[in-house]
Protein backbone atom coordinates (compact mmCIF):
# COMPACT_ATOMS: atom_id res chain seq x y z
CA UNK A 1 0.00 0.00 0.00
CA UNK A 2 2.77 2.57 1.29
CA UNK A 3 4.68 1.85 -2.02
CA UNK A 4 1.82 2.05 -4.03
CA UNK A 5 0.87 5.43 -2.76
CA UNK A 6 4.83 6.60 -3.58
CA UNK A 7 4.38 5.30 -7.07
CA UNK A 8 1.24 7.45 -7.85
CA UNK A 9 2.35 10.54 -5.70
CA UNK A 10 3.44 13.88 -7.59
CA UNK A 11 5.55 16.93 -6.56
CA UNK A 12 4.20 19.86 -6.81
CA UNK A 13 4.93 21.93 -9.84
CA UNK A 14 6.66 25.21 -9.22
CA UNK A 15 5.40 26.82 -12.33
CA UNK A 16 1.75 26.06 -10.94
CA UNK A 17 2.82 27.09 -7.29
CA UNK A 18 4.51 30.02 -8.77
CA UNK A 19 1.56 31.45 -10.57
CA UNK A 20 -0.50 30.55 -7.39
CA UNK A 21 2.16 32.82 -5.36
CA UNK A 22 1.84 35.22 -7.58
CA UNK A 23 -1.89 35.80 -7.35
CA UNK A 24 -1.52 35.43 -3.58
CA UNK A 25 1.24 38.37 -3.60
CA UNK A 26 -1.04 39.97 -4.89
CA UNK A 27 -4.05 39.65 -2.77
CA UNK A 28 -1.81 40.38 0.33
CA UNK A 29 -0.73 43.84 -1.11
CA UNK A 30 -3.65 45.45 1.34
CA UNK A 31 -1.82 43.97 4.18
CA UNK A 32 1.13 46.62 4.09
CA UNK A 33 -1.01 49.19 2.30
CA UNK A 34 -2.83 50.42 5.00
CA UNK A 35 -0.35 50.69 7.89
CA UNK A 36 1.25 52.51 5.87
CA UNK A 37 -1.24 54.97 5.19
CA UNK A 38 -1.65 55.29 9.19
CA UNK A 39 2.09 55.52 9.52
CA UNK A 40 2.05 58.25 7.16
CA UNK A 41 -0.37 60.29 8.71
CA UNK A 42 1.47 59.46 11.90
CA UNK A 43 4.74 61.03 10.51
CA UNK A 44 6.78 57.53 11.64
CA UNK A 45 8.68 57.68 7.82
CA UNK A 46 11.06 54.71 9.11
CA UNK A 47 7.86 52.18 9.06
CA UNK A 48 6.15 53.76 6.54
CA UNK A 49 9.57 52.82 4.27
CA UNK A 50 9.58 49.90 5.32
CA UNK A 51 5.95 49.32 4.63
CA UNK A 52 6.20 50.94 1.04
CA UNK A 53 9.42 48.53 0.62
CA UNK A 54 6.98 45.57 0.97
CA UNK A 55 4.35 46.58 -1.22
CA UNK A 56 6.71 46.87 -3.75
CA UNK A 57 8.18 43.71 -3.59
CA UNK A 58 5.16 42.23 -3.29
CA UNK A 59 3.34 43.63 -6.20
CA UNK A 60 6.44 42.98 -8.14
CA UNK A 61 5.81 39.64 -7.18
CA UNK A 62 2.59 39.29 -7.76
CA UNK A 63 3.15 40.61 -11.56
CA UNK A 64 6.41 37.91 -11.84
CA UNK A 65 4.22 35.22 -10.32
CA UNK A 66 1.05 35.60 -13.08
CA UNK A 67 3.18 35.72 -16.03
CA UNK A 68 3.62 32.04 -15.00
CA UNK A 69 1.87 29.72 -16.95
CA UNK A 70 -1.13 27.85 -15.30
CA UNK A 71 -2.40 24.80 -15.08
CA UNK A 72 -5.21 22.49 -13.38
CA UNK A 73 -3.70 23.30 -9.69
CA UNK A 74 -3.47 19.70 -7.90
CA UNK A 75 -3.73 19.35 -4.37
CA UNK A 76 -1.26 19.40 -2.75
CA UNK A 77 -0.25 22.56 -4.48
CA UNK A 78 -3.43 24.48 -3.38
CA UNK A 79 -2.67 23.59 0.15
CA UNK A 80 1.25 24.41 -0.24
CA UNK A 81 -0.05 27.70 -1.53
CA UNK A 82 -2.68 28.08 1.51
CA UNK A 83 0.11 27.31 4.24
CA UNK A 84 2.28 30.09 2.19
CA UNK A 85 -0.45 32.77 3.00
CA UNK A 86 0.46 32.06 6.37
CA UNK A 87 3.83 31.13 7.23
CA UNK A 88 5.85 33.70 5.02
CA UNK A 89 4.03 37.41 5.70
CA UNK A 90 4.86 37.16 9.41
CA UNK A 91 8.36 37.22 8.28
CA UNK A 92 8.58 40.36 6.13
CA UNK A 93 6.12 42.11 8.61
CA UNK A 94 8.51 41.17 11.45
CA UNK A 95 10.58 43.01 9.16
CA UNK A 96 8.64 46.01 9.08
CA UNK A 97 8.82 46.40 13.13
CA UNK A 98 12.37 46.64 13.37
CA UNK A 99 11.62 50.45 12.63
CA UNK A 100 10.44 50.88 16.22
CA UNK A 101 13.34 49.15 17.33
CA UNK A 102 11.56 46.02 18.36
CA UNK A 103 13.39 42.30 18.07
CA UNK A 104 13.21 40.30 15.24
CA UNK A 105 12.05 37.25 16.99
CA UNK A 106 9.90 39.38 19.52
CA UNK A 107 8.54 41.22 16.37
CA UNK A 108 8.16 37.76 14.34
CA UNK A 109 5.62 36.51 17.48
CA UNK A 110 4.22 39.53 17.05
CA UNK A 111 3.44 39.04 13.63
CA UNK A 112 2.57 35.56 13.36
CA UNK A 113 0.70 35.94 16.53
CA UNK A 114 -1.35 38.76 14.45
CA UNK A 115 -1.87 37.20 11.26
CA UNK A 116 -3.32 33.96 12.37
CA UNK A 117 -5.76 35.98 14.74
CA UNK A 118 -3.97 34.50 18.03
CA UNK A 119 -3.43 37.64 20.10
CA UNK A 120 -0.58 36.79 22.27
CA UNK A 121 2.24 39.20 22.69
CA UNK A 122 5.56 39.47 24.04
CA UNK A 123 5.75 43.15 23.33
CA UNK A 124 4.95 44.38 26.45
CA UNK A 125 2.27 47.15 27.56
CA UNK A 126 -0.18 47.66 24.83
CA UNK A 127 -0.50 51.61 25.75
CA UNK A 128 3.30 51.90 25.38
CA UNK A 129 3.07 51.27 22.11
CA UNK A 130 2.89 53.82 19.18
CA UNK A 131 -0.26 53.53 17.20
CA UNK A 132 0.84 52.63 14.03
CA UNK A 133 1.85 49.40 15.86
CA UNK A 134 -1.61 48.94 17.51
CA UNK A 135 -3.36 49.63 14.26
CA UNK A 136 -1.27 47.19 11.78
CA UNK A 137 -1.71 44.21 14.77
CA UNK A 138 -5.44 45.10 14.60
CA UNK A 139 -5.31 44.95 10.78
CA UNK A 140 -3.28 41.57 10.71
CA UNK A 141 -5.82 40.00 12.47
CA UNK A 142 -8.74 40.97 10.49
CA UNK A 143 -6.56 40.96 7.77
CA UNK A 144 -6.12 37.06 8.45
CA UNK A 145 -9.36 36.04 9.64
CA UNK A 146 -10.40 36.94 6.61
CA UNK A 147 -7.72 35.28 4.03
CA UNK A 148 -8.55 32.19 5.97
CA UNK A 149 -12.39 32.09 5.95
CA UNK A 150 -11.76 32.83 2.31
CA UNK A 151 -9.47 29.65 2.31
CA UNK A 152 -11.61 27.48 4.01
CA UNK A 153 -15.01 28.23 2.06
CA UNK A 154 -12.74 29.26 -1.25
CA UNK A 155 -10.41 26.91 -1.50
CA UNK A 156 -11.92 24.01 0.78
CA UNK A 157 -15.63 23.62 0.20
CA UNK A 158 -18.60 24.52 1.85
CA UNK A 159 -18.14 25.19 5.77
CA UNK A 160 -19.49 22.81 8.07
CA UNK A 161 -17.26 19.65 6.79
CA UNK A 162 -13.92 18.22 8.38
CA UNK A 163 -10.47 19.66 6.80
CA UNK A 164 -10.09 16.65 3.99
CA UNK A 165 -13.61 16.53 3.14
CA UNK A 166 -13.20 20.77 2.42
CA UNK A 167 -9.91 20.44 0.68
CA UNK A 168 -10.99 17.54 -1.42
CA UNK A 169 -13.23 19.68 -3.01
CA UNK A 170 -10.30 21.86 -4.44
CA UNK A 171 -10.05 19.56 -7.10
CA UNK A 172 -13.20 21.28 -8.45
CA UNK A 173 -12.54 24.97 -7.32
CA UNK A 174 -8.83 24.15 -9.11
CA UNK A 175 -10.51 24.24 -12.42
CA UNK A 176 -11.37 27.96 -12.21
CA UNK A 177 -8.95 29.31 -9.38
CA UNK A 178 -9.20 32.89 -9.95
CA UNK A 179 -13.68 32.39 -11.26
CA UNK A 180 -14.59 30.64 -7.98
CA UNK A 181 -12.64 31.87 -5.54
CA UNK A 182 -12.98 35.41 -6.52
CA UNK A 183 -16.75 34.93 -6.47
CA UNK A 184 -16.55 33.59 -2.08
CA UNK A 185 -14.10 36.39 -1.56
CA UNK A 186 -16.27 39.04 -2.66
CA UNK A 187 -19.08 37.79 -0.89
CA UNK A 188 -17.20 36.78 1.91
CA UNK A 189 -15.53 40.40 2.21
CA UNK A 190 -19.32 42.24 1.83
CA UNK A 191 -20.48 40.13 5.16
CA UNK A 192 -17.19 40.54 6.76
CA UNK A 193 -17.17 44.06 6.78
CA UNK A 194 -20.96 44.93 7.45
CA UNK A 195 -20.20 43.16 10.41
CA UNK A 196 -17.01 45.07 11.41
CA UNK A 197 -19.18 48.43 10.70
CA UNK A 198 -21.84 47.44 12.46
CA UNK A 199 -19.29 46.23 15.09
CA UNK A 200 -17.50 49.93 15.61
CA UNK A 201 -20.57 52.09 15.33
CA UNK A 202 -22.49 49.91 18.17
CA UNK A 203 -18.54 50.19 19.95
CA UNK A 204 -18.16 53.96 19.54
CA UNK A 205 -21.89 54.81 20.00
CA UNK A 206 -21.41 52.84 23.58
CA UNK A 207 -19.12 55.55 24.31
CA UNK A 208 -15.55 53.82 23.64
CA UNK A 209 -14.37 56.35 21.05
CA UNK A 210 -13.79 55.97 17.46
CA UNK A 211 -10.04 55.12 18.26
CA UNK A 212 -10.27 52.48 20.15
CA UNK A 213 -13.61 51.49 18.15
CA UNK A 214 -11.90 51.09 15.47
CA UNK A 215 -9.21 48.51 17.10
CA UNK A 216 -11.80 46.65 18.52
CA UNK A 217 -14.00 45.70 15.93
CA UNK A 218 -10.98 44.33 13.97
CA UNK A 219 -10.19 42.19 16.37
CA UNK A 220 -13.50 41.65 17.58
CA UNK A 221 -14.47 39.64 14.22
CA UNK A 222 -11.48 38.11 13.18
CA UNK A 223 -11.30 36.71 17.38
CA UNK A 224 -8.09 37.77 17.72
CA UNK A 225 -8.29 39.56 20.89
CA UNK A 226 -5.21 41.78 20.64
CA UNK A 227 -6.09 44.76 23.25
CA UNK A 228 -4.67 48.44 23.14
CA UNK A 229 -4.59 48.36 27.02
CA UNK A 230 -3.05 46.07 29.08
CA UNK A 231 -6.32 45.57 31.65
CA UNK A 232 -7.83 43.88 28.27
CA UNK A 233 -11.84 44.27 27.71
CA UNK A 234 -11.61 44.82 31.11
CA UNK A 235 -10.39 48.77 29.94
CA UNK A 236 -13.83 48.99 28.89
CA UNK A 237 -16.55 51.28 31.22
CA UNK A 238 -19.28 49.26 32.01
CA UNK A 239 -21.01 46.01 30.65
CA UNK A 240 -22.68 47.28 27.22
CA UNK A 241 -18.90 47.99 25.75
CA UNK A 242 -18.17 44.08 26.83
CA UNK A 243 -21.34 42.80 25.87
CA UNK A 244 -21.13 44.15 22.28
CA UNK A 245 -17.32 43.07 22.09
CA UNK A 246 -18.24 39.76 22.99
CA UNK A 247 -21.60 39.50 21.36
CA UNK A 248 -19.68 40.18 17.96
CA UNK A 249 -16.79 38.14 18.06
CA UNK A 250 -19.20 35.17 19.20
CA UNK A 251 -20.45 35.88 15.56
CA UNK A 252 -17.00 35.72 14.34
CA UNK A 253 -16.77 32.23 15.80
CA UNK A 254 -20.08 31.41 13.49
CA UNK A 255 -19.22 29.62 10.27
CA UNK A 256 -19.24 32.36 7.45
CA UNK A 257 -21.07 29.68 4.79
CA UNK A 258 -24.13 30.32 7.11
CA UNK A 259 -23.82 34.32 6.77
CA UNK A 260 -23.33 33.60 2.92
CA UNK A 261 -26.69 31.14 2.99
CA UNK A 262 -28.61 34.03 4.54
CA UNK A 263 -27.24 36.59 2.18
CA UNK A 264 -28.73 34.69 -0.57
CA UNK A 265 -31.71 34.23 1.29
CA UNK A 266 -31.31 30.41 1.11
CA UNK A 267 -32.70 28.03 3.73
CA UNK A 268 -30.03 26.93 6.62
CA UNK A 269 -29.23 22.88 5.26
CA UNK A 270 -29.61 20.43 8.59
CA UNK A 271 -25.89 19.96 8.66
CA UNK A 272 -25.18 24.30 8.99
CA UNK A 273 -28.08 24.23 11.78
CA UNK A 274 -26.41 20.99 14.06
CA UNK A 275 -23.11 22.58 13.93
CA UNK A 276 -24.56 26.36 14.54
CA UNK A 277 -26.84 24.63 17.63
CA UNK A 278 -23.36 22.54 18.54
CA UNK A 279 -21.84 26.24 19.01
CA UNK A 280 -24.51 27.37 20.51
CA UNK A 281 -24.54 24.38 22.96
CA UNK A 282 -20.87 24.60 24.08
CA UNK A 283 -20.93 27.93 24.52
CA UNK A 284 -23.96 27.62 26.95
CA UNK A 285 -21.80 25.00 28.52
CA UNK A 286 -18.70 27.00 28.92
CA UNK A 287 -20.50 29.24 30.34
CA UNK A 288 -22.14 27.07 33.30
CA UNK A 289 -19.15 25.30 33.68
CA UNK A 290 -16.76 28.20 34.44
CA UNK A 291 -19.42 29.46 36.86
CA UNK A 292 -19.68 26.18 38.67
CA UNK A 293 -15.89 26.06 38.85
CA UNK A 294 -15.48 29.50 40.25
CA UNK A 295 -18.75 29.38 42.83
CA UNK A 296 -17.16 25.61 43.78
CA UNK A 297 -13.77 26.99 44.31
CA UNK A 298 -15.13 29.52 47.06
CA UNK A 299 -13.25 32.64 46.16
CA UNK A 300 -16.01 34.30 43.89
CA UNK A 301 -18.78 35.94 45.30
CA UNK A 302 -22.11 35.62 43.06
CA UNK A 303 -21.59 39.29 41.51
CA UNK A 304 -17.97 38.32 40.06
CA UNK A 305 -19.29 35.37 38.59
CA UNK A 306 -21.95 36.73 36.71
CA UNK A 307 -19.57 39.59 35.29
CA UNK A 308 -16.44 37.60 34.49
CA UNK A 309 -17.57 33.70 33.73
CA UNK A 310 -20.06 34.61 30.53
CA UNK A 311 -17.44 36.59 28.95
CA UNK A 312 -14.39 34.40 29.76
CA UNK A 313 -16.25 31.49 28.93
CA UNK A 314 -17.59 32.98 25.40
CA UNK A 315 -13.67 34.42 24.69
CA UNK A 316 -12.14 30.77 25.23
CA UNK A 317 -14.94 28.80 23.34
CA UNK A 318 -14.73 31.71 20.23
CA UNK A 319 -11.23 31.20 20.86
CA UNK A 320 -11.35 35.36 20.90
CA UNK A 321 -8.77 36.01 23.66
CA UNK A 322 -10.02 38.91 25.23
CA UNK A 323 -10.34 39.01 29.04
CA UNK A 324 -12.12 41.17 31.64
CA UNK A 325 -9.98 39.44 34.33
CA UNK A 326 -6.44 37.91 35.31
CA UNK A 327 -6.51 34.70 33.88
CA UNK A 328 -3.80 33.38 36.26
CA UNK A 329 -6.38 34.41 38.73
CA UNK A 330 -8.34 31.38 38.23
CA UNK A 331 -8.43 28.08 40.07
CA UNK A 332 -6.41 25.13 38.10
CA UNK A 333 -9.61 23.20 37.67
CA UNK A 334 -11.20 26.56 35.51
CA UNK A 335 -7.96 27.00 33.63
CA UNK A 336 -8.65 22.82 32.73
CA UNK A 337 -11.78 23.67 31.58
CA UNK A 338 -11.01 26.59 29.84
CA UNK A 339 -8.60 24.89 27.65
CA UNK A 340 -11.32 22.20 26.55
CA UNK A 341 -13.37 25.01 25.43
CA UNK A 342 -10.35 26.61 23.59
CA UNK A 343 -9.25 23.14 21.91
CA UNK A 344 -13.11 22.63 20.57
CA UNK A 345 -13.66 25.98 19.43
CA UNK A 346 -15.95 27.74 16.63
CA UNK A 347 -17.68 26.32 13.81
CA UNK A 348 -15.25 25.27 10.84
CA UNK A 349 -15.40 27.86 8.28
CA UNK A 350 -15.32 31.01 10.35
CA UNK A 351 -12.22 32.93 11.79
CA UNK A 352 -11.74 31.17 15.19
CA UNK A 353 -9.69 28.02 15.90
CA UNK A 354 -9.49 25.20 17.65
CA UNK A 355 -10.17 21.53 16.25
CA UNK A 356 -13.98 23.05 15.31
CA UNK A 357 -17.32 22.20 16.66
CA UNK A 358 -18.04 19.98 13.86
CA UNK A 359 -15.13 17.82 14.41
CA UNK A 360 -16.15 17.28 18.02
CA UNK A 361 -19.82 16.42 17.06
CA UNK A 362 -18.31 13.47 14.75
CA UNK A 363 -16.49 12.52 17.72
CA UNK A 364 -19.25 12.06 19.89
CA UNK A 365 -21.37 10.34 17.34
CA UNK A 366 -17.86 7.66 16.79
CA UNK A 367 -18.78 7.61 21.23
CA UNK A 368 -22.34 7.10 20.68
CA UNK A 369 -21.97 4.18 17.84
CA UNK A 370 -19.25 2.54 19.56
CA UNK A 371 -21.19 1.85 22.84
CA UNK A 372 -24.53 1.02 20.97
CA UNK A 373 -23.04 -1.30 18.72
CA UNK A 374 -22.55 -4.33 21.44
CA UNK A 375 -26.59 -4.36 21.44
CA UNK A 376 -27.02 -4.57 18.12
CA UNK A 377 -27.61 -7.70 15.99
CA UNK A 378 -24.02 -8.40 14.12
CA UNK A 379 -25.78 -8.66 11.02
CA UNK A 380 -27.08 -4.96 11.21
CA UNK A 381 -25.62 -2.30 9.23
CA UNK A 382 -24.75 1.17 11.22
CA UNK A 383 -23.86 3.96 9.03
CA UNK A 384 -22.30 7.39 11.07
CA UNK A 385 -24.14 10.20 10.47
CA UNK A 386 -24.11 13.82 11.80
CA UNK A 387 -26.77 16.40 10.78
CA UNK A 388 -27.82 13.93 8.03
CA UNK A 389 -24.58 14.03 6.56
CA UNK A 390 -23.22 10.40 6.66
CA UNK A 391 -19.19 10.68 7.46
CA UNK A 392 -17.37 8.11 5.32
CA UNK A 393 -14.06 6.67 5.88
CA UNK A 394 -12.21 9.40 4.09
CA UNK A 395 -13.85 12.12 6.22
CA UNK A 396 -13.46 10.36 9.53
CA UNK A 397 -9.86 9.64 8.41
CA UNK A 398 -9.39 13.26 8.35
CA UNK A 399 -11.02 14.20 11.75
CA UNK A 400 -9.37 12.20 13.32
CA UNK A 401 -5.59 12.88 12.06
CA UNK A 402 -6.80 16.44 13.28
CA UNK A 403 -7.75 16.05 16.33
CA UNK A 404 -4.72 13.71 17.08
CA UNK A 405 -2.15 16.44 15.46
CA UNK A 406 -3.69 18.76 17.98
CA UNK A 407 -3.48 16.73 20.62
CA UNK A 408 0.58 15.91 19.70
CA UNK A 409 0.54 19.78 19.25
CA UNK A 410 -0.18 20.46 22.58
CA UNK A 411 1.92 18.11 24.20
CA UNK A 412 5.38 18.89 21.67
CA UNK A 413 4.83 22.00 21.96
CA UNK A 414 4.85 21.92 26.11
CA UNK A 415 7.64 19.62 26.50
CA UNK A 416 10.19 22.68 26.12
CA UNK A 417 8.58 24.75 28.83
CA UNK A 418 8.51 22.21 31.12
CA UNK A 419 12.60 21.45 30.23
CA UNK A 420 12.82 25.44 31.13
CA UNK A 421 11.33 24.87 34.11
CA UNK A 422 7.48 25.54 33.26
CA UNK A 423 4.94 24.23 34.56
CA UNK A 424 1.05 24.32 34.15
CA UNK A 425 0.43 27.53 33.25
CA UNK A 426 2.69 26.81 30.21
CA UNK A 427 0.28 24.42 29.08
CA UNK A 428 -2.32 26.42 29.26
CA UNK A 429 -0.88 29.08 27.06
CA UNK A 430 0.31 26.66 24.48
CA UNK A 431 -3.02 25.25 24.46
CA UNK A 432 -4.26 28.88 23.62
CA UNK A 433 -1.50 29.65 20.87
CA UNK A 434 -2.17 26.20 19.12
CA UNK A 435 -6.09 27.23 18.90
CA UNK A 436 -5.04 30.80 17.96
CA UNK A 437 -6.87 32.00 21.17
CA UNK A 438 -5.11 34.56 22.54
CA UNK A 439 -5.64 34.00 26.55
CA UNK A 440 -2.75 33.73 28.39
CA UNK A 441 -2.07 33.35 32.43
CA UNK A 442 1.67 35.30 31.74
CA UNK A 443 3.73 32.91 30.38
CA UNK A 444 3.81 34.70 27.25
CA UNK A 445 5.34 37.97 27.31
CA UNK A 446 8.67 39.90 26.77
CA UNK A 447 10.64 38.27 29.35
CA UNK A 448 9.78 34.71 27.75
CA UNK A 449 13.03 33.14 26.06
CA UNK A 450 13.74 33.23 22.35
CA UNK A 451 13.49 29.73 21.43
CA UNK A 452 10.03 29.30 23.45
CA UNK A 453 8.81 32.61 22.02
CA UNK A 454 9.53 30.31 18.06
CA UNK A 455 7.65 26.87 19.51
CA UNK A 456 4.88 29.07 20.30
CA UNK A 457 4.95 30.81 16.52
CA UNK A 458 5.14 27.57 15.00
CA UNK A 459 2.26 25.68 16.87
CA UNK A 460 -0.34 29.05 16.21
CA UNK A 461 0.84 28.48 12.31
CA UNK A 462 0.18 24.79 12.76
CA UNK A 463 -3.26 25.58 14.33
CA UNK A 464 -4.28 28.64 12.24
CA UNK A 465 -3.81 26.36 8.99
CA UNK A 466 -5.22 23.01 10.75
CA UNK A 467 -2.02 21.26 10.83
CA UNK A 468 -2.12 19.42 7.44
CA UNK A 469 -1.05 22.03 4.71
CA UNK A 470 1.59 23.29 7.34
CA UNK A 471 2.92 19.57 7.29
CA UNK A 472 2.47 19.27 3.36
CA UNK A 473 4.38 22.43 2.73
CA UNK A 474 7.19 21.06 4.96
CA UNK A 475 6.99 17.28 3.91
CA UNK A 476 9.88 16.73 1.23
CA UNK A 477 7.94 14.43 -0.89
CA UNK A 478 5.50 17.83 -1.77
CA UNK A 479 8.99 18.80 -3.40
CA UNK A 480 11.05 15.87 -4.73
CA UNK A 481 9.77 13.08 -6.95
CA UNK A 482 7.79 12.95 -10.11
CA UNK A 483 6.04 15.68 -11.85
CA UNK A 484 2.67 15.53 -12.41
CA UNK A 485 1.95 16.05 -16.13
CA UNK A 486 -1.70 17.66 -17.48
Amino acid sequence: MAKGARILSYAVRLQVVGHLTGLLCWTLTPLPALPLLVALFNGETGFAARLATGLVLLAVAGFAGMRLSLSRPRLNEVMVVSAMAFALPPFFMAWTFGAFGIGYVGALFESVSGLTTTGLSVLGPPEDLPPSVLFTRAWMQWFGGLGFVVLALGLMGGAGRSAARRLGEAEEVAKDPLGSLRDRARRTLIVYSALTLACFVALWASGSGAWHALLLCLTALSTGGFAFDSGSAAALQGWVPRTILIGFSTLGAVSAGIYLHLLRRKPLGTLMRTDLLGLAAFCAAAILGLGFLMWLDGGYAGREILAHAPFMALSAQTTTGYSTMGTASLPASALVFLMIAMAIGGNSGSTAGGVKTFRVLVAFAVMRLTLQRPSLPQTAATTLKVGGHEIDSAELQAIATVIGLAGATFLFAWLPFLAAGYGLDSLFDVVSATTTTGLSTGVAGPALEPHLKLVLSLAMLLGRVEFIALLVLLWPPTWLGQKFRS
